[in-house]
């Protein structure tokens, strides 16, 4: 195993929403411009996961982007293991009234 692999999490996405989930985006944290839509052309349907794998050890922000358009960011995720988010219609809802 090389150094660089062992620095390189996975990020489970776990839409216990009721919203399908048709963008993911990750950015270094403080950045401003995101990476591209890691998804592509796939969603995750609500009740479902989505792994990302080989995210590299430091401070992330993430974007999702809901079916209806709802950006929802988290900032400044830490990654040095592997970890879960979990997303949930009141936080959707909340980011949809508060615009983010």
């Amino acid at each position: 195993m090389s150094a660089q692999s062992a620095l390189a999490f996975d990020l489970t996405v776990n839409n216990k929403s009721k919203y399908d989930i048709h963008e993911l985006y990750v950015s270094k944290s403080k950045s401003s411009e995101w990476g591209p839509d890691q998804l592509r052309k796939d969603t995750i349907d609500a009740g479902k996961k989505f792994t990302l794998r080989n995210v590299s050890d430091g401070t992330w922000d993430l974007k999702v982007v809901d079916e209806d358009g709802t950006e929802c960011t988290i900032e400044d995720a830490t990654f040095d293991e592997s970890k879960e988010w979990t997303i949930t219609s009141k936080m959707l809802e909340r980011c949809d009234k508060f615009g983010n």
